[in-house]
């Protein structure tokens, strides 16, 4: 499983190193993450700002976003 995101790249496992205690871990790791910034994005962070660029005009959310033009 692979989660990428601009300046994030993390590989959860890769097929020939299945470690079913690492997956765990490794996905407990993610999934306080989520929570982390979940909570981040409810309190109001910064951290969550849009960043425009060229693929806004085939974005599902322009309509509710704060940056769109």
């Amino acid at each position: 499983m692979f989660f990428v995101v601009p300046e994030v790249s993390r590989t959860i496992f890769a097929g020939d190193e299945l470690n079913a205690e690492k997956v765990r871990r490794e996905m407990r790791e993610a999934i306080n993450e989520i929570k982390n910034n979940t909570a981040k994005l409810a309190a109001g962070s910064d951290d969550f700002c849009p960043a425009p660029n060229k693929l806004c005009p085939w974005c599902d959310f322009r309509d509710l976003c704060p940056a769109r033009p």
